[in-house]
């Protein structure tokens, strides 16, 4: 059972982390800015966390470990069980707490050639390295040391909406391991002998009329914006700022960890 003292050891190491108090209680911060602190009634810790997408991901996620009061509606923070959070979660809470909050003076720091290199999420890295100086001068390595499981969030209370945007994900993964692209979805749509392609682009079954929409759903979504390759490629990829490699994030059809629940 983690303790406040193993707050503080995973803090031990991160530049610039003040031990204090906040509302009179132990608390960290960076520079005067608030990263977690100890709280009563209920016992927790409250933790900074990166935005309101990440809180939410937080508390659905594990709601035994991740709870939250009335007081904090709206704020990017939650509340830790102690008694339940695994200690790899918390040091990984407490040094994404300091990230957040320092992330300008490390990434000054290595631009200024005063530290080798830095480490955090790949999507962090990438945006991170558009602002130096000299951008095509650094490279990402490819080294994973976590794998970090992302996907859409959408409001709560909108199953209807929620359905969607799921389903349409899955179809846009589904599609690029089949092949199927903006550029030729119409030609495969006419052609398609597949079971399972004819019902994605709407030519058997109701998939359409489960989700509230046409049966043209799915060959609607890939015109407009295509597979997720063609997706990752123009937002994340070469063709975008952030140049990055699809690594991993491909589909299972090429050695990768992408894939989707069947279309039946």
């Amino acid at each position: 059972m983690p303790t406040w003292d193993d707050v503080l050891t995973a803090a031990a190491d991160l530049p610039g982390v003040e031990v204090g108090t906040s509302y009179g209680t132990p608390s960290l911060k960076v520079r005067g800015k608030f990263m977690c602190r100890l709280r009563t009634n209920p016992d927790a810790l409250v933790m900074r966390v990166i935005d309101l997408a990440d809180r939410e991901a937080l508390l659905k996620g594990k709601p035994e470990v991740y709870f939250s009061t009335p007081h904090y509606n709206g704020y990017p923070v939650v509340l830790v069980d102690l008694d339940r959070v695994e200690p790899s979660d918390l040091a990984e809470l407490v040094e994404d707490a300091w990230r957040l909050q320092a992330p300008k003076r490390v990434v000054a720091a290595y631009d200024a050639e005063r530290c080798d290199g830095i480490t955090g999420s790949i999507g962090a890295l990438a945006v991170q390295r558009t602002r130096l100086r000299a951008p095509d001068q650094h490279v990402i390595l490819q080294e994973t040391i976590s794998n970090d499981p992302q996907g859409p969030v959408v409001r709560q209370g909108d199953a209807q909406w929620a359905s969607l945007v799921h389903w349409v994900l899955n179809g846009m993964i589904a599609a690029e391991a089949l092949d199927i692209s903006a550029l030729n979805v119409d030609q495969v749509r006419a052609s398609a002998r597949s079971a399972e392609v004819r019902r994605m682009l709407g030519l058997e079954g109701n998939l359409g009329a489960l989700l509230g929409l046409g049966n043209d759903w799915l060959c609607n979504a890939i015109r407009q914006v295509g597979n997720y390759g063609e997706s990752f490629e123009r937002n994340l990829g070469a063709g975008s700022p952030l140049r990055l490699e699809r690594g991993r994030n491909q589909p299972w059809t090429r050695g990768g960890l992408m894939f989707t629940p069947p279309f039946q």
